[in-house]
C-alpha cells in the first residue's frame, strides 16, 4: 500500500535501491514467483513478469497469485485449449480473453460501464447493489372501510 499512486521512479528507489528517469511511466521487472511484487494488487506503474516452464504453469502460477479475491484476470491466447483449460481454473468477477481489463466494462468487449467492480466476486457494481428497497405493509387500522361509521 505504500506504494500506490507513487511513480516508478520513487517506487523503485525505496523498494530494491534502483534509479531510474523520473519520466519513467511503467517498469517491467522479472521477478521469481514468490517475489512480493507478484503477491501484491498492481495498483502502480510496476509489474511483475516471472518465467514459466509452459503456458500451464504460466496458468496455474497466475490463477495462485490472483489468491481467490475474484477480481479480473486478463488472458491472451490464439490456442483455443489454453483458453479452455484457463476458463476452466479461472474463478473471478471479470475473466477478459483477448483484450485490456476494460473488455469487460462494456468499452472493448461485452457488459455495461461500470468503472468499479465489487470485490467477493459479486462483479460490476449496479445502482441496485448499493440501495435497500423496503416494503411497509398495514392492516386493518388504517384501511379505509366503505359503509363503516367513523367513529
Amino acid at each position: 500500500m505504500d506504494y500506490i499512486g507513487k511513480p516508478p521512479d520513487v517506487i523503485l528507489k525505496r523498494a530494491i535501491g534502483l534509479d531510474v528517469p523520473p519520466e519513467t511511466k511503467i517498469a517491467i521487472l522479472e521477478t521469481d514467483k514468490e517475489h512480493p511484487l507478484v503477491w501484491t494488487e498492481q495498483i502502480m506503474p510496476i509489474l511483475p513478469f516471472v518465467r514459466c516452464r509452459d503456458a500451464q504453469e504460466a496458468m496455474n502460477e497466475g490463477v495462485a497469485a490472483e489468491q481467490g479475491l475474484r477480481h479480473t484476470i486478463v488472458f491472451h491466447s490464439n490456442n483455443l485449449h489454453n483458453i479452455a483449460y484457463m476458463s476452466s481454473i479461472a474463478d473471478a468477477s471479470q475473466f477478459v480473453k483477448n483484450a485490456s481489463s476494460i473488455g469487460g466494462l462494456g468499452i472493448e468487449g461485452e457488459g455495461f460501464k461500470s468503472l468499479h467492480i465489487s470485490t467477493g466476486g459479486e462483479g460490476l457494481a449496479r445502482p441496485s447493489m448499493f440501495t435497500l428497497i423496503r416494503r411497509c405493509v398495514m392492516n386493518d387500522d388504517f384501511r379505509y372501510r366503505f359503509g363503516a361509521g367513523m367513529d
